[in-house]
């Protein structure tokens, strides 16, 4: 089984020891956006560490592969969620406005419609009238107290 986590020596240019997460990523990344003539030279000496360091060193270092593991799940659930959330905006904005949009219609619509009804007044009336015959409209409300014959 090939090693590609722990203690390497070089993982950095400015650091001795520190802890690798995945020495193929790292050294994937120098061949990649490092330059070229430090390419080498970095990968030559970027090395597990093979003698033995301090016990509570390494239990740290484990403890700290650890919670960087959980972090990044955690920054992966995170990201997601916040895609999610990114795109329920989205589209909670798009809805706000189709829904600015629909008033706005609804609005002119109504205008309109009131308008109409204002025009054709007399003509609803008498159709009103045909087809309600004794309606207690007084014409503005339904009258529903009984009107007194004096």
């Amino acid at each position: 089984m090939t090693k590609h986590k722990g203690f390497c020596w070089h993982v950095h240019h400015d650091k001795l020891l520190e802890w690798c997460f995945d020495y193929d990523k790292r050294a994937d990344f120098i061949r990649r956006h490092k330059p070229k003539d430090e390419i080498p030279i970095r990968l030559e000496w970027m090395l597990f560490v093979k003698g033995k360091l301090p016990a509570d060193l390494c239990k740290a270092g484990q403890e700290f592969d650890a919670a960087n593991d959980k972090s990044d799940v955690a920054r992966r659930k995170h990201a997601a969620l916040e895609e999610r959330c990114l795109q329920g905006r989205k589209k909670y904005v798009v809805a706000l406005h189709k829904w600015m949009a629909a008033i706005k219609k609804r609005d002119v619509v109504d205008d309109k419609l009131t308008a109409l009804l204002r025009l054709h007044k007399k003509r609803i009336e008498a159709l009103h009238k045909k087809e309600c015959p004794n309606c207690p409209w007084d014409g503005r409300r339904l009258v529903f107290e009984k009107v007194k014959n004096d």
